[in-house]
């Protein structure tokens, strides 16, 4: 509980540095998520063309 009144009372004292650090690592988190991941739903590219279904459904194509 004494750690968490510290980390308490640090942030509370030094509000600003607190704030901008807030401010940084979401900047961070929003760079890193808009280049690294990517979502795909072409079904096409889902699931492995190895799979049994998957080599069926193309066959019937």
């Amino acid at each position: 509980m004494l750690l968490i009144v510290a980390i308490v009372d640090a942030s509370r004292r030094y509000a600003w540095i607190t704030l901008l650090a807030a401010l940084a690592l979401t900047g961070a988190g929003l760079f890193y998520t808009a280049h690294h991941l990517r979502m795909d739903t072409n079904t096409d590219n889902l699931f492995a063309k190895n799979l049994p279904w998957r080599q069926a459904a193309i066959r019937e194509n």
